[in-house]
């Protein structure tokens, strides 16, 4: 099986743009993510960055996968945040972090608003950065990005090498369903408790290794055949013209990220409204008052 390419063609203005353009959007949300916490702030970057995604035409199936890989994730940070984070952590709104009915562990410590909000500030953040690069890799064809790379500076082998490792995400990702499919067909069973999972994914991984090294060899063979890095100096057969259409984009979206950054550092409080967090809390945990109080919860606010 050979590399495959996270390229969509299409028409939009993501399409038309030099690849140096599109990276500078890629770092500046990156740039913008890392400004603040608050999670309000986060959001409308998210919601931003979906935007940019159904405008580039990825599929809405990539975002089931992008939220499978960071759904355990954004449980964990949420969860240490709010019980375990005492340098922000200022008004209990439940306690105790396990209930005391749990041998040697239950019975202590509490939930706290800031640590909540800024748990959810770290899983947007997360989110973004995951979701800002294909954007990029969907509206750039491979050796389009390898030139973009090559006319910011970016030597050759690096700028091969970091769009090769890109392309073998998708691959892999797609391997791996196609090797699911085959070792169900052959009556692989998926549920069960956790051992049996670990278990059943063996006949998954193993193939999926194999394949890999396998991909990466055919690679390593391919590149050696064409006396890849025998030159210093490359040349190429066309290059890409940086246009008006890209210097507009450009000064808009470094106007748009010193706005942004502007306003995450100076203008906004960095946990965002806590009193407003509050109210919203109260009325969630009002209506799940009587199933936590049942399993040894005690709602505070």
């Amino acid at each position: 099986m050979g590399v495959r390419s996270a390229f969509i063609p299409g028409n939009t203005l993501l399409h038309k743009l030099h690849p140096a353009s599109k990276m500078l959007l890629v770092f500046g949300i990156i740039i913008v993510a890392f400004t603040t916490t608050n999670v309000a702030f986060l959001f409308m970057l998210l919601l931003f960055l979906i935007a940019i995604w159904l405008y580039s035409g990825i599929p809405a199936s990539r975002f089931k996968t992008v939220f499978k890989i960071i759904a355990f994730l954004a449980v964990l940070f949420i969860f240490f945040y709010t019980a375990f984070s005492p340098t922000v952590n200022k008004t209990l709104f439940m306690e105790p972090v396990f209930p005391a009915w749990i041998p040697i562990i239950g019975g202590f410590g509490g939930y706290y608003v800031e640590g909540l909000l800024l748990g959810l500030a770290t899983d947007i953040r997360l989110l973004v950065l995951i979701m800002s690069l294909p954007p990029l890799m969907v509206t750039t064809a491979e050796m389009d990005l390898i030139l973009g790379l090559l006319q910011v500076g970016i030597p050759y082998e690096f700028a091969f090498l970091l769009t090769t490792s890109l392309r073998f995400v998708p691959t892999i990702t797609e391997t791996r369903e196609r090797i699911l499919e085959a070792q169900k067909l052959r009556g692989l069973r998926l549920e069960g408790g956790l051992i049996s999972r670990i278990k059943s994914t063996v006949p998954i991984f193993v193939p999926l290794i194999i394949t890999s090294i396998r991909m990466t060899q055919n690679l390593q063979i391919a590149i050696e055949s064409r006396a890849f890095g025998a030159k210093k100096k490359r040349t190429t057969i066309r290059e890409l013209k940086f246009t008006n259409l890209d210097k507009a984009f450009c000064i808009a979206t470094l106007t748009t990220i010193a706005i942004a950054v502007y306003i995450g550092f100076f203008k906004i409080e960095p946990l965002g409204d806590i009193d407003l967090a509050i109210e919203i809390l109260r009325m969630i945990l009002y209506t799940l008052k009587p199933i936590l109080e049942l399993i040894g919860y005690k709602v505070v606010i």
